[in-house]
């Protein structure tokens, strides 16, 4: 049997677990409890691996399909925010390892900006109203070191 027809069986059995503990509504026959976490990462599954619409999704989990739509986008926005808490981890070790050595750097690096320096910038009303960017001041979050700079 293919992984991806081990997938489905997989993905089938856990919407009959699912269905089995299924609290329905009178009128329409459709399930009204909460999605649980583990129903919640199936039919993400069924929908970014397999590539099921959310009606087959609805229909598989015994759900509405704006149901299961819902469920899928806020999952991809919990797995988004958790990858962008692990790059800011990355990002602020590596900077943490170079300031230790005294080297700043990495000030240069805009991704750096607000989760390992901090950058203030003064500002000048030019003589048309514009406002132009005249200097910077970086400092390091973690020892205090700081870098000015002219924009010109």
């Amino acid at each position: 049997m293919l992984m991806k027809d081990r997938l489905i069986k997989r993905i089938e059995d856990q919407a009959k677990i699912f269905k089995s503990r299924a609290v329905k509504g009178l009128e329409d026959g459709k399930r009204h409890d909460l999605v649980q976490r583990d129903e919640r990462k199936s039919m993400w599954t069924a929908h970014n691996r397999l590539g099921w619409s959310f009606p087959k999704i609805g229909s598989a989990f015994d759900r509405d399909w704006r149901t299961a739509k819902k469920v899928v986008e806020s999952h991809n926005a919990k797995l988004d925010q958790r990858r962008r808490r692990n790059l800011i981890k990355v990002l602020r070790d590596e900077a943490y390892s170079k300031c230790g050595k005294d080297d700043h750097s990495w000030f240069d690096d805009s991704r750096f900006e607000g989760i390992a320096y901090r950058c203030e910038r003064s500002y000048e009303v030019g003589y048309f109203g514009n406002v132009e960017t005249r200097g910077f001041v970086k400092t390091c979050l973690f020892c205090g070191y700081s870098q000015s700079g002219i924009v010109i």
